[in-house]
């Protein structure tokens, strides 16, 4: 997911309700992406068939 330089995604994630914000992106890129949080990228598996694998 694109981001700012530094500060990643973390402007994006100021709602109270992360959650919604991850499945629109899963939406758009789809249910396995990365996110930058300051210095360090986390990887969002966004369903439960993705997370078994």
């Amino acid at each position: 997911v694109p981001g700012l330089p530094l500060i990643g995604n973390l402007l994006q994630l100021k709602d109270k309700k992360p959650h919604q914000t991850f499945a629109k992106w899963a939406e758009m890129y789809g249910p396995i992406y990365s996110i930058k949080t300051g210095a360090s990228t986390v990887v969002v598996l966004n369903n439960s068939h993705v997370a078994k694998e």
